[in-house]
């Protein structure tokens, strides 16, 4: 949360239960405040990757007589459209976010399912990944990542009201919150979601003050089959490289 007051919820995940974070965070008005160290983090990163696509496409594109700066210009257009989109969601109560955000889980739930239906979700890059609105596509695993995490905050926030830690069913319940997400997005397959999906809900079952043998055995499982499911996409003759998308990769 950038703007606005942050939600237990997401005071769960970032560690601080009642007292709030311990950096300090600038107010502009009445019960809003400025989380600057949020959102340099999240500029940067935005900056970033920007870059990093320039730098991996620039070259391809000039081969192919086209505009070295195109995906350069998708990339930032996504980021302009994320900051609109960001900003009016930011300035909610943390009250009004809590309340939609296992309908919002349900939603981006369905959408994997449907996008996975032959003649529905687009095979882009060999990851039938994409719902095509000719020179638009949308791609619902990367909601997956918000779903995922603001489920399990909800969850965790919620366990936290009448618990000091989260027993073993919270755990497991969390688990199951995420495998099913997690295991729609492997079967597109979009190995890079999938693991930056389960990498997230593993920082939130560690900060959440999930028991240390889940956290350690979620890590081991992490670990270990990350590159088990690479070698076997890497194997594959129409395998996801979960690059950029291009609708001449499209059918």
């Amino acid at each position: 949360m950038v703007l606005g007051a942050a939600p237990r919820a997401a005071g769960v995940l970032a560690g601080s239960g009642a007292a709030g974070p311990s950096y300090r965070a600038v107010r502009i008005g009445r019960g809003a405040g400025v989380d600057w160290v949020l959102l340099l983090a999240v500029v940067g990163l935005c900056l970033a990757g920007a870059v990093s696509v320039y730098a991996a496409t620039r070259n391809s594109l000039l081969a192919q007589h086209r505009n070295p700066m195109g995906y350069l210009q998708r990339d930032l257009l996504n980021d302009a459209v994320g900051l609109l989109i960001a900003v009016p969601v930011a300035l909610l109560p943390g009250r009004v976010l809590r309340s939609y955000v296992r309908g919002f889980y349900a939603l981006v739930v369905l959408l994997l399912i449907v996008v996975l239906v032959p003649g529905v979700g687009a095979v882009i890059n060999g990851a039938r990944a994409w719902f095509s609105f000719g020179v638009a596509q949308l791609e619902p695993s990367e909601f997956a990542k918000i779903a995922v995490v603001g489920v399990l905050a909800e969850l965790l926030a919620h366990r936290q009201d009448n618990a000091e830690h989260p027993a073993h069913r919270d755990v497991i319940l969390a688990l199951l919150t995420v495998a099913v997400p997690l295991l729609l997005v492997l079967a597109e397959p979009a190995l890079g979601i999938a693991i930056i999906v389960a990498l997230s809900a593993l920082v939130a079952l560690s900060i959440g003050g999930a028991p240390s043998g889940w956290v350690v055995g979620c890590s081991w499982w992490v670990c270990s089959a990350a590159p088990a499911r690479s070698r076997c996409i890497c194997s594959s003759p129409t395998r996801s490289s979960g690059s950029l998308p291009s609708p001449t990769r499209t059918r």
